[in-house]
């Protein structure tokens, strides 16, 4: 889940900085192969929470941004449920305050509000490495989606 997802994080990166489809185009199989996990684990990408997965929840939410591909939006409407629905929040989960909040700024439904607010405290690990993907890059993305006015 991380190696991906920090594959798909780097050519996202690559598109922005570059403007070139072949990055998105490779990033397309790893987004697709990760949301083809979902079927099996009820919306989640593993039977439990672990906090790569909010990594790889942060590369589907990037390509989307990228893409505006509306089955990764769906793939991470359900990703949220899952981990909602289902209390999957780990000690980590501010790394999918994120995809919380992003799927609010669309849905404008409460449910992934309380949420993308809640997790924000959840990351304390005392690992400069793991808080730094874990609540650092995403966290000002929580900020700025929640702050945008309908």
């Amino acid at each position: 889940n991380r190696c991906s997802a920090h594959q798909t994080l780097t050519l996202v990166a690559g598109y922005w900085a570059t403007g070139e489809e072949k990055y998105l185009q490779r990033a397309k199989k790893l987004v697709e192969g990760n949301m083809g996990l979902q079927d099996q684990f009820n919306g989640g990408f593993k039977p439990k929470y672990e906090f790569p997965l909010g990594i790889l929840a942060e590369s589907l939410a990037k390509y989307y941004w990228a893409t505006g591909d509306e089955s990764v939006f769906k793939a991470l409407q359900r990703f949220s449920d899952w981990m909602i629905d289902g209390k999957q929040e780990g000690h980590a989960a501010s790394n999918c305050a994120f995809v919380h909040a992003l799927v609010y700024s669309k849905t404008k439904d409460e449910k992934y509000l309380k949420a993308a607010i809640s997790y924000l405290g959840k990351g304390t690990t005392g690992n400069l490495g793991k808080d730094m993907a874990m609540s650092y890059r995403s966290i000002p993305l929580v900020s700025g989606l929640l702050g945008k006015k309908p």
